[in-house]
């Protein structure tokens, strides 16, 4: 008899949907565990015989004692800040692990071959590859320092966003109306007091990772990118080594706060998303669950690609008739895994966050 395909999904949050997809893929007879903090949900889920603690001093560390405890399949990260720590696991697997090549083996299966591109740490440089394969985005720029954006407001003008890599949930996107405000996000002052409100957040909530981004941020790029008027939209993809499986297209309803996470989403079809996910993918060689963040144009209806998270999205848990199922087209491609189909979705208008209070309307 053949072990059953096991899965560590990786978090370093305490959002909800993380552990409802892990159930999902429990349903679906896949064994599940989990490497988070201690307050995450993800922890219920898997239980506690399966569940690894993310160490936010030593996170290459423990993400490869879990791989080799669990002797995991894959693993699927469930936000940035983890694909940023697999990425580095793979490079320096050796200098934590005494089987690195099995690290290796298991978070390439899980990324594909984008694990070793550039693409899945830097905002500009994602975007400089999806311009070139054709895709519509925004302006943008890399800003080395404040001295940068008198060249950019001259060239693309305002509104905009500033954006920092390796952030996580809309905390790293600040927009901007004018020069002024531009420079004065980018203040060592500005830092300062950001640094100060994470430190309050950290004492009334213990939340050690935002604290621990804002230490490091320095060493992180930021960009800035051309305000579209439109409305969010974003697709969920499957991909194995390149081919997009299975997907899932939504526009964004209502989000927890402005340009934050979506609460409601509506199920569209979107051939233009797709493609441009597809030409993303490929380049890449990219596989597991992917999601692809848009603005569809007021004007004209067109979709411009704003960001690509290379990792699980919060709409990986939805099963829709609108086509194949991301959850068994990633057990049927990555884990080689047959499972039963999920009932789809009757509703087009779905609630990702029941409850949420005071959900603002999207753009």
């Amino acid at each position: 008899m053949s072990t059953p395909s096991r899965v560590i999904f990786a978090t370093s949050t305490d959002w909800a949907w993380p552990a409802k997809l892990a159930r999902v893929f429990q349903d679906g007879g896949i064994g599940v565990a989990a490497i988070s903090d201690a307050t995450s949900p993800l922890r219920d889920a898997v239980g506690a015989d399966h569940a690894h603690t993310l160490q936010h001093a030593s996170p290459l560390r423990s993400l490869a004692r879990a791989i080799e405890a669990e002797r995991a399949d894959a693993i699927i990260p469930c936000d940035d800040r983890l694909v940023w720590h697999l990425t580095r696991l793979y490079e320096h697997a050796e200098r934590v692990s005494r089987d690195p090549e099995r690290i290796r083996v298991c978070i390439r299966r899980s990324l594909g071959e984008a694990v070793t591109r550039p693409e899945l740490q830097s905002r500009i440089a994602l975007l400089d590859l999806a311009r070139d394969e054709g895709v519509r985005v925004p302006a943008s720029m890399a800003l080395a320092s404040r001295s940068d954006l008198p060249a950019w407001a001259a060239r693309h003008g305002f509104p905009a966003f500033l954006k920092m890599d390796g952030a996580v949930g809309g905390l790293g996107v600040i927009e901007i109306a004018d020069l002024a405000a531009a420079r004065r996000a980018m203040s060592g002052t500005a830092w300062t007091v950001r640094l100060a409100k994470d430190l309050a957040k950290f004492l009334l909530r213990r939340d050690r990772w935002t604290v621990w981004d804002r230490v490091k941020q320095r060493g992180r790029a930021i960009s800035i990118q051309s305000a579209i008027a439109g409305r969010p939209a974003n697709i969920l993809v499957c991909s194995d080594r390149g081919n997009i499986i299975a997907s899932t297209c939504v526009e964004v309803r209502t989000t927890r706060f402005r340009n934050g996470p979506a609460v409601t989403v509506e199920l569209v079809h979107s051939p233009e998303m797709n493609e441009a996910a597809l030409r993303i993918v490929r380049r890449l060689g990219a596989s597991g669950l992917l999601g692809f963040d848009f603005m569809i144009e007021n004007a004209t209806g067109h979709a411009y690609l704003i960001e690509m998270n290379p990792r699980a999205t919060q709409t990986s848990i939805l099963a829709t008739d609108f086509g194949r199922d991301p959850v068994e087209a990633y057990c049927d491609a990555i884990l080689h895994t047959r499972t039963a189909p999920r009932p789809a979705m009757r509703n087009r208008v779905i609630s990702l966050v029941p409850g949420a209070a005071n959900p603002v309307q999207a753009a």
